[in-house]
């Protein structure tokens, strides 16, 4: 099968930067390599944690601490529970923290899957204005009965996103995965892709975790998921930008 790349930008919202109500140690830190990657991918898709304000995962929702443990039921079995964290608010609709930070709003165009048109890479372009790069979004954290954390479907497997069915209608083999944060959304969404049947690579220098990141990557690589350097994958692209 052919190289095909795609980036796939994770959660990258005011709420889990610095300021945010649910920021990540240093979150800041990917922006600038994740602006650096933008013109050099065909595709590109970011995701939004699109909460409604009584989503199931706040603390606020069942007068709870944040950061507590609650067992959670299935929203279409309730004898069935899982553990999980309670969050603070976060990423609630149309608010500041649910937004992508401005530095990523200037250099983009917000499309839908439907309105998708590949980017033509600008990296070799000599003029100094460089068009917008073209990025779909991919809202998850809707429904406010269950919890998100793959891109790709719900912690139940119940409703799945849209993020697939778009991948593979674009023909999408690699999918190279950057944002916040490296021990929960990062590592469900790439461990899902592996289960998808797509290639799933990390970006080292343009994710961060809320914990151990050691431990992420450990459990990234047991399941399938690579780690690449941000030079490596610069020479990837270099190389697939020059061939096509």
């Amino acid at each position: 099968m052919s190289f095909r790349p795609a980036l796939l930008i994770i959660d990258l919202q005011n709420d889990f930067l610095p300021g945010g109500s649910l920021a990540v140690p240093n979150g800041e830190e990917v922006i600038k390599p994740i602006l650096e990657l933008l013109p050099q991918f065909p595709v590109v898709v970011a995701t939004k944690d699109y909460h409604p304000p009584q989503h199931i995962s706040f603390a606020s929702v069942h007068n709870q601490e944040a950061f507590t443990l609650k067992d959670l039921p299935n929203p279409e079995d309730e004898t069935q529970t899982k553990s999980h964290t309670l969050w603070p608010d976060h990423c609630v609709q149309a608010t500041h923290g649910c937004e992508f930070p401005e530095e990523f709003l200037k250099k983009v165009d917000i499309i839908n899957d439907a309105d998708f048109k590949p980017n033509t890479s600008s990296v070799s372009s000599n003029t100094t204005e460089k068009k917008p790069t073209n990025v779909v979004l991919v809202k998850k954290g809707y429904l406010p009965d269950r919890e998100y954390y793959s891109a790709f479907a719900d912690v139940w497997g119940l409703h799945q996103t849209e993020l697939e069915t778009f991948l593979k209608d674009n023909d999408i083999t690699d999918l190279f995965i950057v944002g916040l944060s490296m021990d929960y959304c990062v590592k469900f969404t790439a461990i899902d892709a592996v289960k998808r049947g797509f290639k799933a690579t990390v970006v080292q220098e343009a994710t961060r975790a809320m914990g151990k990141k050691e431990d992420a990557a450990m459990e990234l690589l047991t399941n399938g998921v690579e780690m690449i350097s941000l030079e490596k994958l610069n020479e990837i692209m270099d190389q697939y930008n020059d061939s096509s």
